[in-house]
Formats: C-alpha cells, sequence, structure tokens
C-alpha cells in the first residue's frame, strides 16, 4: 500500500506531467484562464486520462503484445481516448449545459490531448503491473488537475499585478511555469 502511494505521489509532484514530462500543455496555457474553466477541464481530463489508462493497458498486454501488434498501440490508444471523450462530452452536455458551452473546443481537443496520450504510453516503460500503472495514472491525473487550477489562480492572480510591459501576457505566464517546474523538481530528492 505505502508503495503505491510512493507512485501516487511521485507521479503527482516529482514525474508532474505537465511541468516535467511536458505533455498536455497546451492545456495549461488554453484552460487555465479562469480557475472554473481549469477545474472542469481538470476533472474532465482526469477521467478520461484514468479511463484511458484503465481500459488501454490490459488491452496491450493481452491482446497487442501477445500477438505481435504493437505497431496498433498508438491507433488503438487515440480511439479509446476519442471513444470516452464523446461519451463524457454527451453526458457533461446533459448534465451541466453552461459548462459545456463555456469549455466546448477544450473539452473536444481533450481526446487527443498529448497528456492522455503520453501518459498511457509512458506507462508501458515506468510501472511493471497493472496496480502500479494505475497508480501512476491517478498521480499522473492529481498532478494534471493541480497544475492546472494552481496556474489559473496564478493567472487570475497576475491579471491585478503590476508587471512590466515586456513581460505581460505568454511571456510571465512561461516564467511563472518554468518556476514551478523548478520547484518541483526540487521536490524530487524528498520522495
Amino acid at each position: 500500500m505505502s508503495d503505491l502511494l510512493a507512485i501516487i505521489i511521485g507521479a503527482a509532484l516529482v514525474n508532474n506531467i505537465v511541468l516535467i514530462q511536458l505533455l498536455g500543455v497546451s492545456s495549461l496555457f488554453r484552460g487555465s484562464s479562469h480557475l472554473g474553466n481549469a477545474a472542469t477541464l481538470g476533472l474532465f481530463s482526469s477521467v478520461v486520462l484514468l479511463g484511458t489508462a484503465l481500459i488501454h493497458y490490459p488491452l496491450n498486454h493481452w491482446i497487442l503484445d501477445p500477438l505481435g501488434l504493437q505497431y496498433l498501440e498508438l491507433l488503438l490508444l487515440v480511439a479509446i481516448s476519442a471513444a470516452l471523450a464523446s461519451l463524457l462530452l454527451r453526458k457533461v452536455r446533459q448534465v451541466f449545459p453552461g459548462s459545456f458551452r463555456r469549455q466546448h473546443v477544450s473539452l473536444m481537443l481533450m481526446s487527443g490531448n498529448s497528456a492522455v496520450v503520453g501518459n498511457a504510453l509512458l506507462l508501458e516503460r515506468i510501472t511493471p503491473g497493472f496496480l502500479p500503472a494505475m497508480a501512476s495514472s491517478v498521480g499522473a491525473a492529481l498532478g494534471f488537475v493541480g497544475v492546472l487550477v494552481l496556474f489559473a489562480a496564478l493567472r487570475e492572480r497576475l491579471e491585478t499585478a503590476t508587471v512590466p510591459p515586456v513581460f505581460r501576457g505568454l511571456a510571465i505566464d512561461l516564467v511563472s511555469a518554468g518556476l514551478a517546474a523548478m520547484a518541483l523538481l526540487g521536490v524530487a530528492g524528498a520522495v
């Protein structure tokens, strides 16, 4: 149990999917303009990320690997994530129509997000076994949501801060993301 908890914490902080592995960075800058939008996008992407990993890992190990069809892995992965995202998108449209209207494009692009696809592909190389792979996916999802929400809060704070004209906009966003990534790298020795 403590090993799985260490994997979750390590995937969320030390091997953060956005700031350390640089997967899903487009969501960081596009989806984190407001705190509510970031939380919605983070929740949606977490469900897609976890569902894709949960379906992809067994299919890859029990069907593609034994049959020697590893070259179909990426195609299968994109199909799984697109199907999950479209099913979830329908449910979001029914249950939360206001949120769907605000983030229609971001939610549709989540099916091909590099964080979702990259996490599932990295599970093969990082973690041996189904439970550690799922723990790593939970940590990746928690890290993804955490970075999106914290970065949205930071961007809202920067809107009212006195930032030099040269650094306004994307420049201060990139500097902030770089500082956050360095802070997470500092945690690497503790976990």
